[in-house]
């Protein structure tokens, strides 16, 4: 599978406006599966998908579980540091909608991190820094 950019995004800023209440027990991806938010968007493998890779790329805590009449279920327990970071750097969607446009003209995709620091040098930009 691809990593959906688009996916990642709109799964940290909806995990982002939980409380803490809600992400007491952390929140299930079978949960987030049937957010109306993210299923108009995206299918449940790219959610499921986009969550386990937040998770190894280290922008999410939680774990990954798989059983058998559920190939893969994770729970995420909270975001990380480098989580909130990415959220900071591409919450306006005017950074984000420029972030994409000028990594597809350069080079296509690219990881996370790197799609952070040109949300970063995009709101600089912007502001005229």
């Amino acid at each position: 599978m691809r990593i959906n950019q688009d996916c990642i995004r709109d799964i940290l800023l909806y995990i982002e406006n939980l409380t803490l209440s809600e992400m007491q027990h952390g929140i299930e991806s079978e949960e987030l599966s049937e957010v109306e938010m993210l299923t108009e968007k995206y299918s449940k493998d790219d959610i499921v998908y986009s969550l386990i890779q937040l998770i190894d790329a280290g922008y999410l805590e939680g774990e990954t579980y798989e059983y058998v009449y559920d190939p893969t279920s994770v729970r995420v327990d909270k975001i990380t540091w480098e989580g909130h970071e990415f959220i900071d750097a591409t919450r306006s969607e005017t950074v984000w909608l420029k972030t994409k446009e000028k990594v597809s003209k350069l080079i296509g995709e690219t990881s996370l991190a790197v799609l952070t620091q040109v949300a970063t040098a995009v709101s600089k930009q912007l502001l005229g820094l």
